[in-house]
């Protein structure tokens, strides 16, 4: 009868993109000619998490039972767990820094600023940079706040950003995610947040 126990595939797009095709070639093209001499970072913020002592999906090895509230109610978090992410194409090597406050777009430009500080010394010859981001968030077209600091970041580096978007709803094709954040999440599968120490532990 072709009756099976099967689980829902997400495989219906919202809305598309009319020049999508057209972004992804350009994309490439970019990355083919920049990795020449330049560094090609993909950047993007992973699902924001509550530090304490409450639930998280997964399993991890373990002693015992790890008990955690019933609810997860954000008075009993204890603060803010922001992951933001730094994959270089090149190197094929990821960077995480963890936040305690918001996902903005100075948190965005420091962690830039710090992979340059040791990055940038594998690219001597380096005049440029480019940057694949995704459409939304804090590093968005329309974010003005992030192209005044990246202004800022270009001024202190002394390089060229040149920032390219992946098209609406392409998240997934973004390379951190399935080179980076794949692993992060393994990783931090069933561990409970409890300071930030655990965290630094277990993507370590």
């Amino acid at each position: 009868m072709g009756y099976g126990f099967r689980k829902q595939s997400k495989r219906l797009a919202t809305s598309g993109c009319a020049k999508r095709d057209e972004q992804f070639r350009i994309i490439c093209s970019l990355v083919l000619i920049m990795s020449l001499e330049s560094p090609v970072l993909s950047i993007d913020c992973k699902k924001k998490e509550q530090l304490g002592n409450l639930y998280r999906e997964g399993k991890c090895n373990c002693t015992k039972v790890i008990k955690v509230y019933d609810h997860d109610y954000e008075h009993l978090s204890e603060g803010k767990v922001i992951p933001h992410g730094i994959y270089n194409l090149q190197a094929n090597k990821g960077y995480l820094t963890i936040g305690s406050s918001s996902e903005t777009a100075g948190f965005v430009i420091d962690n830039l600023f710090w992979w340059c500080k040791y990055g940038i010394n594998q690219y001597p010859d380096a005049k440029n940079i480019l940057l694949l981001c995704d459409v939304g968030g804090v590093t968005s077209f329309p974010h003005h706040v992030f192209k005044k600091e990246l202004m800022h970041f270009a001024a202190e580096a002394g390089l060229s950003v040149i920032v390219y978007h992946y098209p609406p709803y392409c998240s997934r094709r973004n390379p951190i995610e399935h080179r980076l954040f794949c692993h992060v999440h393994k990783a931090m599968s069933g561990v409970i947040f409890d300071d930030y120490q655990t965290i630094q532990k277990a993507i370590g």
